[in-house]
């Protein structure tokens, strides 16, 4: 069977609720096998052979077991059944015994087989040339043995019945015993089903639980510090009024100022100082063109020119001459230092 699933994890995953509905209900049996085998014919051949094999190993090792277990003392009892077996045993007590311990023991080793010489002996002898004859007592025995056992069976099945009344349960003894099986089946896999959904509910329990808490908890901070945070609150609306109230003033004073600093005389004054800056600008562009054209005239501008070469000779002679001066100068000064101290002295 497939295992059982939580119904929220079906709730949260529609496409695989489907699948899973599918399966369980359309393609798998309830063992957990597929319905659309393609050798579904000769597994279902196959099954019921398996099952008639174990219904008459079932018989036979229940024989097996009850002839085993007989009860061969000639003890008597009170019941019906044990009574004709102890007349049977009055009859022929020593054959009837020796017959049940060679069945029993043929019948427990019968899973090794034995040797021809022992085989010819056993058939040779006379307890089993004349166990055919004991076989109808046999059978007497087995079924009180049998209808014993059944009884026990029904006893424990049937609490609750009057003890007279127990053997009328024996026919239905095996369908009643397959009930419950399956009863106890179904039970079993609804326990397991419940114990899924029961794990859900506890999930959804917890999260009850915890919400409830969250909620006590809230409740309770509202009764005890509900003034203080409804004084703190009105206290901050009342700051963020105020602080709008100084920003618009501020605002305000800063467009009085600002008409008060920039009157019309003003603008206007500032309007002609531009335009005198903007003249000024035009005349200092008009001056550069008139030195550059100037600079033209000695060469500069113009690649490979004689004059720019003189020109450049002359710059570089008045560098010289200017650092000749500066050394001079230098010179002059460390003499007349040199005078001072002498004359110190």
């Amino acid at each position: 069977m497939l295992p059982p699933v939580e119904d929220t994890i079906l709730v949260e995953n529609p496409n695989f609720a489907t699948l899973y509905t599918s399966l369980q209900s359309e393609f798998l049996c309830p063992d957990g096998t597929t319905k659309f085998h393609a050798a579904q014919k000769e597994r279902k051949a196959v099954t019921e052979a398996l099952e008639l094999g174990y219904r008459r190993a079932a018989k036979s090792h229940l024989l097996q077991s009850a002839l085993g277990n007989l009860d061969i003392s000639p003890a008597p009892t009170a019941t019906l059944a044990t009574a004709r077996s102890s007349a049977i045993f009055k009859q022929h007590p020593s054959e009837l015994v020796e017959s049940i311990i060679l069945l029993s023991s043929i019948l427990r080793h019968n899973s090794v087989p034995l040797s021809s010489s022992s085989t010819k002996l056993l058939e040779t002898s006379i307890l089993w040339t004349s166990i055919s004859s004991q076989l109808p007592q046999i059978g007497v025995l087995l079924s009180s043995h049998l209808q014993t056992q059944a009884i026990a069976l029904c006893r424990i099945s049937n609490p609750n019945s009057n003890a007279s009344f127990l053997h009328r349960a024996i026919p239905k003894l095996v369908s009643t015993v397959e009930a419950r099986q399956k009863t106890i089946k179904d039970k079993s896999q609804e326990l397991d089903l419940r114990r899924v959904l029961l794990v859900g509910k506890v999930r959804t329990l917890l999260s009850l639980h915890h919400h409830a808490s969250e909620l006590v908890i809230n409740h309770l901070e509202q009764v005890m510090y509900g003034s203080v945070a409804r004084r703190l609150k009105i206290k901050s609306e009342y700051l963020g009024l105020t602080a709008q109230q100084l920003e618009l003033e501020a605002t305000s004073k800063y467009i009085r100022g600002y008409k008060m600093v920039y009157t019309d005389d003003v603008k206007s004054a500032l309007s002609e100082y531009r335009l005198s800056l903007h003249d000024s600008r035009e005349r200092l562009k008009e001056k550069k063109r008139e030195l550059e054209k100037i600079l033209e005239g000695y060469g500069f501008g113009q690649p490979d020119g004689e004059k720019k070469k003189i020109m450049q000779s002359i710059a570089d002679k008045h560098v010289e001459l200017d650092k000749e001066c500066k050394e001079g100068n230098m010179n002059l000064g460390m003499d007349k230092n040199r005078t001072k101290n002498s004359l110190v002295v």
